[in-house]
């Protein structure tokens, strides 16, 4: 099963957020003049949303949309025994291409000003190890959430 799109972009946005802060780019509402959204910002959040699109479609729980069509197929009498299945095996191809393409084709169509950061990776790791070791808490937060995954999974 897949979370919700929701659920998903919980996730992604603060990372996109964090990377296009830190190529000072910035959304409309905290630079009205819109030039600095083009640094980076803008080309991760079409990135987010049009492969969001895509991996919604690759499995039959990853969307309400989905659950719905289903159910009404079911109503007009097709009954598809494991759905779930037949489902991801219809969709993963087309929905894995694409996720694979969309970045391509919103790079060509509203590309990055930003287009290297050289520094980056040894900017991450200095403030890596400057955070430290894992404490006991974040272990057990990494272990509880490794755990509930699994569970998830399986």
């Amino acid at each position: 099963a897949m979370p919700s799109t929701t659920a998903r972009a919980s996730i992604y946005v603060p990372l996109v957020n964090a990377l296009a802060a830190q190529a000072d780019s910035y959304p409309l509402e905290q630079d009205p003049t819109g030039i600095s959204a083009g640094r980076l910002g803008a080309f991760l959040s079409q990135c987010h949303l049009q492969t969001s699109v895509h991996s919604s479609a690759a499995t039959m729980t990853s969307a309400a949309q989905n659950l719905l069509g289903m159910k009404i197929a079911q109503e007009m009498g097709i009954n598809i025994p494991g759905a779930f299945g037949v489902w991801l095996a219809a969709a993963c191809v087309p929905a894995a291409a694409g996720m694979l393409a969309m970045p391509a084709i919103v790079h060509a169509l509203h590309p990055p000003t930003v287009k290297s950061t050289p520094g980056a990776c040894d900017d991450a790791c200095a403030r890596l190890d400057a955070l430290g070791p894992l404490s006991r808490d974040e272990r057990l937060v990494v272990a509880t959430m490794l755990g509930t995954v699994a569970l998830w999974i399986f």
